[in-house]
Formats: structure tokens, sequence, C-alpha cells
């Protein structure tokens, strides 16, 4: 039988099928972690707007830029703010009906008496948002 002669040949530890230098179990992230980031997650959702409308959004949008100091906000933050405070915002979802905007940057650019918005002239893909001046 071949496999006797490879036992009697080699011996039966397994240094032939698992190699000895590979950890055999691969590290995840640490709970603690996870359960903090969870933790964060789970505050924010609790504390958000469960029902919202466009009007809604777009008060927020201006009471967020009203609180800032300066005129131009990197449109991340408002970002940020509007995700955190409105229960899974769907940008989808806002504006008229049969209108459906792809991201919440598209949405806001289709309000310019309200908003400008402007590219990062040294960062592509960054965009800054500000007050209309009308």
């Amino acid at each position: 039988m071949p496999s006797q002669r490879v036992l009697h040949e080699y011996g039966e530890a397994y240094e032939l099928i698992a190699l000895p230098d590979v950890p055999s179990k691969v590290q995840g992230k640490d709970k603690r972690t996870h359960s903090r980031e969870r933790q964060r997650k789970h505050k924010v959702a609790a504390c958000a707007q469960q029902e919202y409308s466009t009007a809604d959004v777009l008060k927020a949008a201006r009471d967020f830029l009203q609180a800032q100091d300066d005129g131009w906000v990197n449109f991340s933050m408002i970002s940020q703010h509007l995700y955190e405070r409105f229960y899974k915002l769907k940008p989808k979802h806002l504006g008229e009906p049969g209108k459906k905007y792809s991201s919440l940057l598209k949405f806001l650019m289709d309000y310019p008496a309200e908003f400008e918005v402007r590219p990062d002239r040294e960062n592509k893909g960054s965009f800054w948002i500000r007050l209309g001046t009308a």
C-alpha cells in the first residue's frame, strides 16, 4: 500500500502537509476597536432624524454653512454632517418627484440660488461649498 510506504519512509509527522513558518490563524481586528466603532454608529443612528424631506435637508445644509466662520467649507464636512443627522440619507429620494440624484453633491448643486459649489484647484475630486450670494 503506497500510504504505508510514505509513512514508513517519512514518518507520521505532518511536516509534509502543514507549513511550519506560516501562522495557522489569520489575525483579525481587535474586538474592542470594532466594538467602539459599532457603538459610535449606533449612537449616531439613535440621534438621527428618522423621517425627513427635501426642505429639511436643505435647511440643515444652510444652517450648517451659516454656523461656519469662513465662507467656503470643504464639502466632505457638510456631507458628513448631513449623513449623521438624517437616518440613512439617500440622495435618490430627495428633490422633485422623478428626479433621482446619484450623490449629495449633485443634489446641492441643483440649487444654485442657495449654494455655490466649486472644485478644489489643487486636489482633484474635492469640492468646496458656501451659501449662495443671491
